[in-house]
């Protein structure tokens, strides 16, 4: 190590040489993370990063590339116009924060169908907050197909995250009987945890 600092004082072909290893290192790093991100992705996620990389090619872009699973095989021209670090969605979003989120903000959603889950049925807010509250086992790519499906109908470009990342120990997944308040109740209603 005090060889390494003393030839750092000393050398300035050594410093070059070293600011050289340091950038390739950060872009190889950067190149491995965008992929890491790219696979997790679901396909309305990497529509979305698609249509972002150009105002008249996004479209064919998105047609041709969304179920591309390999970051590293799509061309320069896409992957240098995506900052694909924006569509980094956490795994661990809580379901009931998300809940309330699409909640507060019906009224910026369309009042027509706009999320496509696997099935490929359109589902209005209504249909897919009832979907939330089910029993039925969503697992994160789901969330992360919502969360991409919501960026998609134009009203949510800048999504706060860490708004809707799980708490340690402390979930926000209450689901609510009868469409009012939560249940005081420690057991299950219905299919339904009550979580509180």
């Amino acid at each position: 190590m005090k060889q390494f600092k003393r030839l750092l004082e000393s050398s300035e072909t050594f410093r070059k040489i070293v600011k050289e290893e340091a950038s390739r290192i950060k872009r190889i790093l950067k190149e491995y993370n965008e992929s890491e991100i790219w696979n997790k992705l679901p396909s309305s996620v990497r529509r979305l990063a698609l249509l972002t990389a150009d105002a008249e090619l996004g479209p064919d872009f998105a047609d041709e590339y969304e179920n591309e699973d390999n970051w590293m095989s799509l061309p320069d021209v896409v992957t240098n116009r995506i900052n694909i670090s924006d569509f980094d969605i956490p795994d661990n979003i809580d379901r009931g924060l998300l809940y309330k989120f699409i909640e507060q903000n019906r009224d910026k959603l369309p009042t027509g169908p706009w999320y496509y889950g696997s099935t490929g049925h359109g589902m209005t807010t209504d249909r897919l907050l009832e979907y939330m509250m089910s029993g039925a086992n969503i697992h994160s790519w789901i969330i992360k197909n919502i969360i991409g499906w919501l960026k998609l109908t134009g009203k949510f470009p800048d999504i706060d995250y860490s708004e809707l990342v799980q708490k340690p120990n402390n979930t926000a997944w209450t689901p609510i009987e009868g469409g009012t308040t939560p249940s005081k109740n420690r057991d299950w209603r219905g299919g339904y945890w009550t979580g509180d």
